[in-house]
């Protein structure tokens, strides 16, 4: 730092060494030639010309001595203005250095959070794909007109489809029997709007099979809280409609034989009644 020198541009704007001792040659050869010149005009007499020598050499003396302190003060000055700014330069130097190893300590560790963040949230999506795709119910995604856009494997085989490329992009719609079609759109509808429900309706799968199904509907958000598509669980409830007729006819029939019980008794009943009415008139007529 202390052999510290300006650069050419800066010797241009200040005082150099070599400018300084350019200066002090010229006053000091003007002051002597135009001294010497005053002189010989003053006076021709040696002890005047020796004592105004001596008085011009102590005033020489003088004025280069403060001009000279003037001018290395200057340089000084600028050296020290120099160093001075070199010194702050290299503090900022060393400070913002401090500061990009914090914070690329920092982006490291923030990294490092990412990378954990993205490797649980990849486990995460395994294993929820894990369960969706081994799930026995239908999960899958439909847009507001009941486009299919995503179906696990269970709805697949629900509605008979053998891949996804024959059912991706195409509507659920022709497979509902027609009667559900409309209310199975207002729930579409519903859910886009926010809100949620439950359908139970009937649908011939591309093999021809008809399913009952029993769906629950909800809405699927993006980060920005829009709704995106709808999220429908399904589960095939034939065997239990199935089962609900089963025993609905088993009840009416029930209802008909007890109808029909009630008649019998009733219809004993009258004709015991008949009977002991037959048997008396029978009795009054033996006693005339």
């Amino acid at each position: 730092m202390n052999n510290f020198r300006p650069n050419g541009k800066q010797s241009k704007k200040g005082l150099t060494p070599e400018l300084i001792a350019a200066i002090y040659a010229v006053v000091g050869w003007s002051w002597i030639i135009a001294s010497d010149l005053i002189l010989d005009m003053v006076s021709n007499d040696p002890e005047v010309i020796t004592r105004i020598q001596t008085y011009k050499g102590s005033f020489y003396i003088i004025v280069t001595a403060v001009m000279l302190y003037w001018l290395i003060r200057r340089y000084g000055d600028k050296f020290l203005l120099a160093e001075e700014a070199l010194e702050k330069a290299r503090d900022n130097l060393e400070k913002t250095v401090m500061d990009l190893t914090r914070k690329e300590e920092e982006l490291l560790q923030v990294n490092e959070g990412l990378k954990q963040m993205e490797d649980k949230l990849a486990k995460s999506e395994y294993k929820l794909g894990t369960i969706i795709a081994t799930d026995p119910d239908c999960i899958k995604l439909l847009a507001l007109d009941c486009t299919i856009m995503e179906i696990n494997p269970a709805g697949l085989a629900m509605i008979e489809a053998d891949s996804l490329s024959e059912i991706v992009g195409k509507s659920l719609l022709p497979m509902i029997v027609p009667a559900y079609r409309r209310p199975f759109q207002k729930l579409a509808e519903k859910v886009f709007k926010g809100g949620s429900g439950m359908l139970e309706f009937e649908i011939i799968g591309l093999k021809g099979t008809r399913r009952w199904l029993e769906t629950r509907a909800l809405p699927l958000r993006d980060a920005k809280g829009e709704i995106t598509a709808i999220l429908e669980i399904t589960r095939d409830v034939t065997e239990r409609k199935k089962t609900d007729t089963e025993i609905k006819e088993r009840v009416e029939e029930l209802e008909k034989f007890y109808e029909m019980s009630v008649g019998r008794e009733l219809k004993m009943k009258e004709l015991k009644e008949e009977i002991a009415q037959l048997k008396a008139d029978l009795s009054g007529y033996k006693k005339e």
